[in-house]
Order: C-alpha cells, then sequence, then structure tokens
C-alpha cells in the first residue's frame, strides 16, 4: 500500500490552544467598526443617486462632501450648492417656495423668471440633472477617497450600538467564542 501508516509526530498539528482563539471585546469592536465602513461604501455604490441623495440629507455628510469637492472638483461645488438650495425649497411653503425659486433661478441658472411655478421646476429639473452628474462622476471618487473614512464613521457612530439579540439562536445552542 502506498499509504503512510505511520506519522511523525513533528508533522502533526500543535495541541489546540483555546486561548489563542480568544478575541478581545475591543479589537472585535474595532474589527466590526472596520468591516461596517467597508460594507457601507460598498452599498453606497450600489445606487450612486439615491445614496448621494440620502447623504446630502445629513448636514455632516453635506459639509464633508462640500469640503472634498472645494478640494478635488471645484467646477461641482456650484452643483452641490444648487441642490442643497433646491432641496431646502421643499420645506417652505408653496407661494415662499415659488418666490424663492425666482431668485434662485436668476442666481444659478442666470434666468429671470416671474412665474413662480415655471422657475420652481426648472430649478427641480436642474436639480435632478446636477444630482445625476455628481452621482456619476464627483460622488464615487469621494466615496472611495480617505477623506470619506471619517464621514462614514461619523455616521455610524450615529447608528443603533452593537446589542445582544435574546432568543435569535436556539437557546440549548452554545455559540463558540470568537
Amino acid at each position: 500500500s502506498v499509504l503512510p501508516t505511520v506519522f511523525d509526530a513533528a508533522a502533526q498539528p500543535a495541541k489546540f490552544d483555546e486561548v489563542l482563539q480568544k478575541v478581545d471585546d475591543a479589537a472585535q469592536r474595532k474589527q466590526w467598526r472596520a468591516s461596517m465602513a467597508k460594507f457601507t461604501r460598498l452599498v453606497w455604490s450600489l445606487d450612486w443617486d439615491t445614496s448621494l441623495r440620502r447623504l446630502l440629507t445629513q448636514p455632516v455628510g453635506q459639509m464633508a462632501f462640500q469640503q472634498w469637492l472645494q478640494n478635488n472638483a471645484p467646477m461641482d461645488v456650484t452643483a452641490l450648492e444648487l441642490i442643497v438650495e433646491v432641496t431646502a425649497l421643499d420645506a417652505l411653503d408653496p407661494e415662499a417656495a415659488q418666490e424663492e425659486a425666482c431668485q434662485l433661478c436668476e442666481q444659478f441658472m442666470g434666468q429671470t423668471s416671474t412665474d413662480g411655478k415655471t422657475a420652481l421646476l426648472s430649478l427641480r429639473d436642474q436639480a435632478a440633472r446636477m444630482i445625476h452628474s455628481l452621482a456619476a462622476e464627483s460622488f464615487p471618487k469621494f466615496v472611495q477617497s480617505k477623506a470619506c473614512l471619517p464621514l462614514v464613521e461619523q455616521l455610524l457612530k450615529n447608528e443603533r450600538r452593537l446589542k445582544t439579540q435574546v432568543n435569535l439562536i436556539w437557546d440549548k445552542y452554545k455559540v463558540p467564542g470568537d
């Protein structure tokens, strides 16, 4: 027979030592945070438009993206300002929004408009195009940059804390430690 019948003890793996398998709580949390940051950026990459819209609802996200744009894509700062201003119009009552839309139309698009509804529609259309443009060019670059990491970590801190879920696994099963 070609198969060995005796094995050299030195070739055998060392006895299993549970101490080597234990990872302290701080190391687990650090690894969890790093993984969540990677996963968050990955999820954002699934739909850039929606991710950008959601990020811009957070003041901290707005500021971080704007600072990055100022340093890396200054031509896109105006587009971001337009998007922010048009989004702010939604919080106003319709009459005030239309009045403000006329001013914004002149400021950002160079068009003088006396009809508030037309100005508002025009601004919303332009903002949608700008979101799509930023989502196609600058936002993916921002997400992949090192400048995005502190933002992701800050957003994750605001999320629900990791906690034990009772009866998540069959109560007779003993989960081995990491």
